[in-house]
């Protein structure tokens, strides 16, 4: 769950963003008071991966969400239980506690104080609709969402910016989405550029394609380290990356770039041999998401020096932010994969307790 915030360039105005780590190793327990409640909305591997960390989570899980049921128990879910059941393939609905309701009537049933989204990001179209649908009635409701889905940021522009306050995004973009948004609120909207390497999944196969392993070698490697979506293929011709990149134009520019309109490559199209070429020589390749200070996009794969800022390696994802005077923040995560992930969405998690005991607080004191 690590943020680590490098500045390339020295900056007087800009202070290195926190780490994630310092949400749950300082300062006052975000345990102590009463712990805010949460529903879990998808059991896949992140949702499951959450729910085994729920004994070190900050919050008191009281529902949980899959396509089938609702399962709810004021007193706190037996997450171990469920986490299990769902790893072995049973839906909610098996559950004694079930209850086979439409989300927005569950959700209104359980009231929790935080809507933890961490269904798969699918991007067909009726599955974006739902997906927004569900978004705007969590936020009409006061709720704090907690992201790992990506498609719910696929509001408009106004909106997006109408609900930052209830928006926890960290996840979303490898456990980073949190420390860049803050700090770009120093930032003029104008006055910025940005490039990032958001997809580790390309990273785990071109490292080793270059290695002279072929495309299917890196799938297996990047299965076997969780990194791979539900849908394979949204990392391989792109569409996870350019999802990503839009989700920055609209969240740090304001721009209402649709994962659609960017021309994405396809890894299947790189060749293996020009890849080891160019390791042979020191350099690597990445891909990398650029957003020019007009918002124009670009996706491509590029060859970049082994001591470049964005040649990260295998299981990191970088955001880099440049300004007009040429200072540059790097945001590195590692949440990326199944527990990674789970564990970005702990460190929202512990800022929303932090937050909402902060609040109690002020108004015991009034």
């Amino acid at each position: 769950m690590s943020t680590l915030a490098a500045s390339i360039s020295p900056s007087a105005d800009l202070p290195a963003a926190p780490s994630c780590d310092a949400a749950l190793s300082s300062g006052p327990s975000p345990t102590s008071g009463p712990s805010p409640t949460a529903h879990l909305i998808g059991l896949g591997r992140i949702g499951r991966a959450l729910l085994a960390l729920a004994a070190e989570t900050p919050v008191r899980f009281i529902a949980a969400s899959d396509r089938s049921a609702t399962v709810y128990s004021e007193a706190g879910l037996p997450a171990a239980e469920l986490q299990a059941a769902k790893s072995a393939g049973r839906p909610l609905a098996d559950h004694p506690l079930a209850a086979p309701l439409p989300l927005d009537i569950a959700l209104s049933v359980t009231d929790p104080d935080l809507v933890i989204d961490a269904t798969d990001s699918d991007l067909a179209p009726a599955a974006r609709a739902a997906a927004l649908a569900r978004t705007r009635a969590v936020l009409k409701s006061g709720k704090q969402l907690v992201l790992a889905a990506k498609t719910p940021l696929l509001l408009d522009v106004e909106e997006l910016a109408a609900c930052r306050r209830q928006l926890h995004v960290a996840a979303v973009f490898g456990g980073t989405g949190s420390a860049w948004l803050a700090e770009l609120d120093k930032w003029p909207q104008h006055d910025r550029a940005f490039a990032g390497v958001v997809n580790a999944t390309t990273t785990e196969v071109i490292a080793a394609l270059e290695r002279g392993g072929s495309l299917a070698d890196g799938l297996a490697s990047a299965r076997a380290a969780g990194l791979v979506e539900a849908d394979a293929t949204q990392d391989l011709d792109g569409r996870d990356a350019a999802l990503k990149l839009a989700l920055v134009a609209r969240l740090a520019f304001g721009i209402a770039l649709s994962p659609d309109a960017i021309e994405r490559p396809h890894l299947a199209a790189l060749d293996p041999q020009l890849l080891q070429a160019r390791a042979r020589r020191g350099a690597t390749t990445r891909l990398v998401g650029r957003l020019a200070q007009d918002g124009t996009p670009s996706l491509r794969y590029e060859e970049l020096p082994r001591g470049d800022r964005l040649a990260l390696p295998c299981g990191r994802v970088g955001y880099a932010f440049a300004a007009a005077d040429g200072t540059t923040r790097l945001h590195l995560g590692r949440g990326v994969g199944a527990l990674g992930t789970a564990r970005a969405l702990q460190g929202d998690l512990a800022a929303c307790a932090r937050a909402r005991r902060g609040l109690a607080v002020t108004e015991v004191a009034r």
